[in-house]
């Protein structure tokens, strides 16, 4: 059993970023957002990681957390440049 992402598992970040923004635009508060993309991330994990329940449980959960991050580092980047 492999502990890595392939290119399919990778792209369900970039979707649950998406989600996750259009239900914080729907007026849901930004402080559930992190447990909305866990869901979302073993959710969809059970779509494209192929391995043990197990896995794709613990796997969800890291796309949910990553995809918050990635888009908090997003926004400290815009605040950066927009700073300069």
């Amino acid at each position: 059993m492999g502990f890595g992402f392939d290119v399919l598992d990778t792209l369900l970040i970039p979707i649950i970023v998406g989600i996750s923004e259009a239900i914080k635009a729907v007026g849901v508060p930004a402080k559930h957002i992190p447990f909305i993309a866990m869901a979302l991330g073993v959710i969809g994990s059970f779509f494209v990681v192929d391995a043990e329940v197990p896995m794709k449980v613990l796997l969800g959960i890291g796309a949910g957390l990553t995809a918050c991050g990635l888009f908090d580092a997003g926004k400290q980047a815009v605040k950066m440049v927009k700073s300069e």
